[in-house]
């Protein structure tokens, strides 16, 4: 079976190549798998795909390293899949889930809460989609299983629980807030995480932690989701 893992990556090649770099700098020598970018023009899913079928591939494992379950992961994938299905009829391809299902993401986030100062409420924040709820849901469910006695709040950049709706209500009870973003890396996303947050709060006092950075424990999730563990 071909593994497949999935970014969400840039139209800038080099940018892909980055991050290409970046995972196997995380993989190392463990685990055989090319790498697809979903907004590439040069190896996107169905790209990748399709080199494969060439080479006498039938069966993958789409992993895609995507936190939450929005457009990239409930539309874009299976519409690549699709696009290759329609001229191999033949092949076989399964999708893993999402990063937020896994229990190593509670464990991330329980990590970076220790390194916190006392003071404080905590957000985690993702990117969010307004025309998908299940991502709500999924960060609704992931923070309900950290443990933890700071108060903790879920906010995303996009959608119902978006900075603009979580914040007023908060800004009058705490005066630090503390905002674990749910990224791959620092960039662009943390960026613009940052700017929204900045422009919601007043005297309030804000800290970011890092992203999740290519953590190593993203490894083990990529490992578990590559052979179904």
């Amino acid at each position: 079976m071909e593994q497949i893992i999935v970014l969400h990556g840039s139209k800038d090649e080099s940018r892909n190549d980055a991050l290409a770099g970046r995972l196997r700098s995380l993989m190392g020598e463990t685990g055989n798998y090319h790498a697809a970018f979903i907004e590439s023009h040069e190896r996107s899913v169905d790209q990748v795909m399709e080199r494969c079928v060439r080479q006498g591939h039938r069966n993958f494992n789409v992993v895609p390293v995507l936190f939450f379950s929005a457009s990239h992961y409930c539309r874009d994938i299976p519409r690549a899949i699709g696009r290759v299905r329609e001229s191999h009829d033949d092949i076989e391809c399964s999708i893993a889930p999402v990063l937020s299902h896994h229990p190593l993401m509670q464990r991330f986030i329980e990590k970076r809460l220790s390194e916190l100062p006392e003071d404080g409420v905590a957000l985690v924040m993702a990117h969010g989609n307004a025309d998908y709820a299940a991502a709500d849901r999924e960060l609704f469910d992931l923070l309900s299983k950290v443990e933890t006695r700071r108060p903790l709040h879920p906010c995303m950049l996009r959608g119902k629980l978006s900075v603009a709706h979580v914040i007023p209500g908060l800004e009058a009870q705490y005066d630090t807030f503390h905002v674990i973003p749910i990224a791959l890396e620092d960039g662009f996303l943390t960026s613009k995480m940052k700017e929204a947050v900045m422009d919601e709060t007043g005297s309030t006092s804000v800290n970011f932690t890092p992203s999740v950075n290519f953590d190593s424990m993203l490894k083990e999730i990529i490992m578990d989701h590559m052979y179904d563990k």
